[in-house]
Order: structure tokens, then C-alpha cells, then sequence
């Protein structure tokens, strides 16, 4: 039960093409990112290789939390990610 409410992340991050245009845009990938904890993803930038930065934070149902640092590449893969 812990497992199926544990999985609360968060960064679902949607890609889009033609945002700017008046056509519905065209989610290239999406992917769940996060553990069995409290994990929200606030921000997403594309960096200079096409890849991604996601930042938001982890931690427990109760107690602190952290800063967590997730580097994609251009296909949603996880290149690394930390936990400040």
C-alpha cells in the first residue's frame, strides 16, 4: 500500500514543439522521475546539449526535505541526478 502512495513524483516532464503556434503542441516524451518518498519537481530547462535540467525536491512523507538535481538527455534518459 506505502508503494502504490509512495510514488508521487513529479516531474513529469512534457516536451513541447511549437509552443508558440496556434496548433495543439506535440509532446515529444514524458517520463516519471522520483522514488517511493515526497518528490515534486518545480522547473525544467533545456541546457546546451538538448538535454534537460529538472529541479524540485525528494524526501520522506514526514521530515526534511532536499533539493533534487535531475540531467537528462534529449530523450528523457537519466544522465545523473542529485540530492543536495
Amino acid at each position: 500500500m506505502a508503494l502504490i502512495f509512495g510514488v508521487i513524483f513529479a516531474t513529469l516532464a512534457f516536451v513541447y514543439v511549437g509552443c508558440a503556434s496556434a496548433e495543439e503542441p506535440q509532446i515529444e516524451w514524458s517520463k516519471t522521475f522520483g522514488g517511493t518518498g515526497w518528490d515534486v519537481g518545480y522547473s525544467v530547462q533545456q541546457t546546451a546539449d538538448g538535454g534537460y535540467i529538472i529541479v524540485g525536491y525528494t524526501g520522506p512523507f514526514s521530515g526534511e526535505k532536499n533539493v533534487y538535481l535531475i540531467k537528462t538527455d534529449k530523450n528523457g534518459t537519466t544522465e545523473w541526478s542529485k540530492t543536495l
